[in-house]
């Protein structure tokens, strides 16, 4: 703890840094994580929630882009794809709005 201000040349400060309830929920999460068979299983997961989601827009007609990495997923309302941030900038910011809310309505958290 020498090496931490003020005693030492590193600032460390973020809002759950030290906080026990957060220390405790990390602890708790790394406890889950190392056990077998759980990153197979979020990627199952993951990859349902993609199928899920291109299937329902191409029954719709609007047009999305998912990108996804293992459990790492995100949807961009737009025709082209995205491999960029000028791609992703053309992405239709409004359907998204609509998208997030009802995922949330419907009890799935999904970062802005």
């Amino acid at each position: 703890m020498e090496m931490v201000a003020p005693l030492g040349p590193v600032y460390q400060a973020g809002t759950l840094s030290g906080n026990p309830l957060a220390t405790t929920a990390g602890i708790e999460t790394l406890k889950i994580l190392i056990q077998p068979g759980t990153y197979s299983q979020l990627e199952a997961r993951a990859s349902l929630l993609e199928k899920g989601i291109v299937s329902a827009t191409d029954k719709s007609a609007i047009d999305i882009q998912v990108s996804r990495i293992g459990s790492m997923i995100t949807v961009f309302f737009t025709k082209e794809a995205v491999t960029n941030y000028d791609t992703a900038s053309q992405a239709n910011t409004a359907l998204f709005g609509g998208f997030f809310q009802q995922m949330l309505t419907n009890g799935i958290y999904w970062p802005p």
